[in-house]
């Protein structure tokens, strides 16, 4: 959870799926690719780091789902619709499974990009 905290989220997602997802989609600004470019580097140690801690377990934390599995899948669930998941992850075949395995579930299913747009337009 502290890779995340401090490392992907500060660094790498805050910068590419807000440049690319969050900013063009809720405010309508046009991605910095100057800023995306300048993550990547960050972006590819901490993608390294992931799959080292993720090893050959099915979640994070072991045989079960954690609270790490939870923190982190959202945020790498959108970084997989931007262009950069595919240099980011091209050697990390496990942390893509992973990815798969946790989006499976109901529970995330259920809070996809979509979903909770449509919710929030029915409130």
């Amino acid at each position: 959870m502290n890779v995340n905290d401090w490392y992907f989220f500060q660094e790498v997602a805050s910068v590419i799926t807000f440049q690319r997802i969050v900013g063009p989609r809720l405010i309508g600004l046009t991605p910095d690719e100057a800023a995306i470019t300048a993550a990547m580097p960050r972006a590819q140690t901490v993608f390294d780091q992931l799959a080292q801690q993720l090893s050959d377990r099915p979640f994070f934390a072991g045989d079960s789902l954690s609270l790490a599995d939870v923190l982190l899948a959202p945020q790498l669930d959108l970084l997989q619709e931007t262009p950069e998941w595919e240099p980011l992850t091209d050697k990390h075949a496990k942390l893509r499974a992973w990815l798969d395995r946790v989006n499976a579930r109901p529970s995330m299913m259920a809070t996809t990009w979509e979903r909770v747009a449509a919710m929030a337009q029915a409130a």
